[in-house]
């Protein structure tokens, strides 16, 4: 609603209640994704390890089912979305696809451990659900524009319950 001084509206409050529309986080210092690798090479490297693991994308938490959902909200369990595309990171360079991949263990804290950050915005389009006493929970699309992070320490699972087989029906394309 406008105040005293503005003319329009300044398209901030949503559903009742305050609501982000935009996030965009940077680092002041940030590392190219060659340097981030390198660094990360370094980390495997100084501990005796046979790779590291990049985590380059995690499901869309739109995309949650109900079961998903209300786990998801046990905040003490650090779970969140499921990885999609995470690589193992060998020494020489190379890397390794995995499958099934779940981030564990990842709360609040382990953001104290950040070893480095990238230069360069990943941005992700998400749902905020805001809701208030006396209010009806509203969804609003928000957007994040994040750099890389590059944490010391990070726990990965085999997610539980019944894990999808790749497809195997042949490209239409290609099936002619």
């Amino acid at each position: 609603m406008p105040s005293r001084g503005l003319l329009k509206s300044t398209g901030s409050r949503h559903g009742g209640g305050p609501t982000p529309t935009n996030l965009i986080v940077t680092a002041t210092e940030g590392l190219t994704a060659e340097a981030l690798k390198a660094e990360l090479l370094k980390l495997v490297q100084q501990r005796g390890k046979e790779f590291g693991v990049i985590v380059r994308r995690v499901t869309n938490p739109a995309f949650r089912t109900v079961r998903d959902q209300a786990s998801a909200s046990n905040r003490e369990s650090g779970r969140i979305e499921p990885a999609i595309l995470v690589s193992k990171v060998f020494p020489d360079g190379h890397e390794e696809l995995l499958r099934n991949v779940e981030v564990s263990g990842l709360t609040i804290s382990a953001f104290k451990d950040i070893v480095a950050a990238g230069k360069e915005p990943c941005v992700y389009h998400t749902p905020f659900v805001s809701a208030g006493i006396g209010r009806t929970p509203s969804s609003e699309l928000i957007s994040l524009a994040v750099p890389s992070l590059l944490f010391d320490d990070v726990t990965l699972k085999q997610p539980s319950g019944a894990i999808p087989k790749p497809p195997v029906a042949k490209h239409p394309f290609f099936d002619k």
